[in-house]
C-alpha cells in the first residue's frame, strides 16, 4: 500500500465533487471538473504505476469516501476513470474472494410500481416514473409493474429468483437508518419494505440486486462501519452483489444505463464490466441528449460485490491478484481537531 500526506483542503475537494455530482436538476451546468481532477492527483496517480495492464478495480473507500464514486475522477485530458477501468466496491477485504455463477443462465424478476402513476398523500409525495417501464422491458425474466409491482410479490419472489431489479423510489432516514425504505405499489406505509425488515431476509440464493432508486447506497456513517444503508442490509441479507445509487437518479438516463447493463449481463460479462460498458454506451450515444452526459446523470450507479473472475479467461488467480487494489483507507479526524492536525495520512 502507499501512504499519501492530506489536510483539509483533500476533504473540502470531497465535499465539492459531491455537492456537484447531487446537482441533477434546474438546468445548473456540472461544476465538479476540477475537483475531479485534482482528486485524481491525490486518489489515483499515485498507483498508476502499478496499474499499466490492469482494467478492474476493486476498491474499499473509507470513511467519507464511501460517498464518492471514484468513477468520476479526471486525468489530465479529461478521461474518466470509468473509462479506463472497470469499477467495484467492497466493505472490506473479509468480504472478497466469493466467485459467482454464470449471470446468463440465471432468471430475473423486476419491479416497476410506478410506471403509470405516482402517489400522494399528507405525508408523501411519490413521483410517476415513466421511463421505468422501459427500464424493465425487454429483459428474460418476469417484469411486474404497478399494481403487480407490491411488496407482498417482491417478498414472494424475493429469494426465488437470481436477479431481482427495482426501478423504484426509496428514501434514506439518515437519523434512524433502520427506518429507511424502498417503495412498492401504491405507495402508502403499508407498501413500504424498511432496512430492518431486509435484514431480517434470506436472500441467500439471490446473485444480484439492482436497486435505480434514489439514494439507496446512501446513509449514516458509521465509524469503522461505513454506510449504514438499504445495500448493506441487503448484503446482509445474503446477497453478495448490489448495484445500488448514490444520489436521486433521473429517470430516463437510468433507464438507458439499466438496459444496456442487461444487454451486457446476457452478453456474459461480469457485473463489472457490464455496468462500465452500459456508462460508456450512454456517454457514447448519439440519442442521448447531451445535458445528461455529465457525471451527476450516470455516476450514481455502482457495484458493491465479490470479485467475479473474468468469464471468457482461465487465468483468474493472477487477474484476481492484480486488481484488488484498496485505495485510500486512512485514520479520519474530526473536523474540529482539523486546524491542530494540518497533516493526516492517507
Amino acid at each position: 500500500y502507499r501512504i499519501e500526506p492530506i489536510n483539509k483542503p483533500f476533504f473540502d475537494e470531497i465535499e465539492q465533487l459531491k455537492t456537484a455530482l447531487h446537482q441533477n436538476s434546474g438546468g445548473q451546468r456540472y461544476s465538479g471538473n476540477a475537483a475531479a481532477g485534482r482528486l485524481w492527483k491525490l486518489l489515483i496517480s499515485p498507483a498508476e504505476a502499478h496499474l499499466a495492464q490492469i482494467k478492474r478495480l476493486i476498491i474499499i473507500p473509507d470513511d467519507e469516501l464511501h460517498y464518492l464514486p471514484f468513477e468520476v475522477l479526471q486525468d489530465d485530458r479529461r478521461r474518466y476513470l470509468i473509462e479506463k477501468y472497470a469499477i467495484q466496491y467492497q466493505y472490506s477485504t473479509a468480504l472478497l474472494g466469493n466467485q459467482t455463477g454464470n449471470i446468463r443462465t440465471q432468471s430475473l424478476v423486476s419491479f416497476a410500481p410506478f410506471s403509470t402513476r405516482g402517489y400522494t398523500d399528507s405525508n408523501s409525495t411519490l413521483s410517476r416514473l415513466p421511463a421505468s417501464a422501459e427500464e424493465i422491458s425487454n429483459l428474460n425474466g418476469l417484469a411486474l409493474l404497478d399494481d403487480k409491482a407490491t411488496r407482498e410479490n417482491f417478498l414472494q419472489f424475493a429469494n426465488h429468483n437470481r436477479i431481482i431489479h427495482l426501478a423504484t423510489h426509496a428514501s434514506v432516514n439518515n437519523e434512524n437508518p433502520l427506518r429507511s425504505f424502498i417503495s412498492f405499489y401504491p405507495g402508502n406505509t403499508a407498501s413500504r419494505l424498511y432496512a430492518r425488515e431486509i435484514y431480517d431476509l434470506q436472500l441467500d440464493t439471490t446473485d444480484l440486486i439492482i436497486l435505480s432508486a434514489c439514494e439507496t447506497g446512501t446513509g449514516q456513517l458509521v465509524k469503522g462501519e461505513g454506510l449504514m444503508s438499504i445495500t448493506r442490509a441487503f448484503a446482509y441479507a445474503g446477497c453478495p452483489n448490489i448495484i445500488t445509487s448514490l444520489w436521486k437518479a433521473e429517470d430516463r438516463a437510468t433507464a438507458y444505463i439499466s438496459q444496456r447493463l442487461h444487454y451486457y449481463l446476457g452478453k456474459n460479462e461480469t457485473k463489472d464490466k457490464a455496468l462500465q460498458m452500459a456508462k460508456i454506451d450512454f456517454l457514447k450515444s448519439q440519442d442521448i441528449d447531451p445535458a445528461l452526459k455529465s457525471p451527476n446523470y450516470w455516476a450514481h450507479l455502482v457495484l458493491i460485490g465479490d470479485y467475479e473472475p473474468d468469464h471468457k479467461r482461465s487465468n483468474w488467480p493472477w487477474v484476481a491478484t492484480g486488481i484488488v487494489i484498496i485505495l485510500l483507507t486512512y485514520y479520519f479526524l474530526k473536523r474540529k481537531n482539523l486546524p491542530e492536525h494540518p497533516n493526516r495520512q492517507v
